[in-house]
């Protein structure tokens, strides 16, 4: 036999089984354990907090804070607040 053919013969044979391997993979069920778990969230902790609403409940201590810093006699907070008293 001439070896150009058996050479492809071993090559389309290689190529075949590794087919066949990646649809054997393809068409496997899905692992168990890889599978969210009935009854159990996948979200625990919920959907996370907006920064609007952390910066609502912790506005009152960063006025106050600021407010002591300006009367302190930091010039920068007392330019920012009355900054944003003028708006107001």
């Amino acid at each position: 036999m001439n070896m150009t053919v058996v050479t492809k013969a071993l090559f389309w044979c290689t190529i075949h089984s590794v087919l066949c391997k990646i649809k054997a993979i393809m068409n496997a069920p899905p692992k168990s354990d890889h599978l969210f778990k009935t009854g159990v969230s996948g979200n625990p902790n919920g959907r996370p907090k907006s920064v609007e609403r952390l910066l609502a409940h912790a506005m009152p201590a960063i006025v106050n804070k600021a407010i002591e810093r300006a009367l302190a006699g930091d010039a920068e907070t007392m330019r920012v607040l009355l900054e944003h008293s003028k708006r107001r």
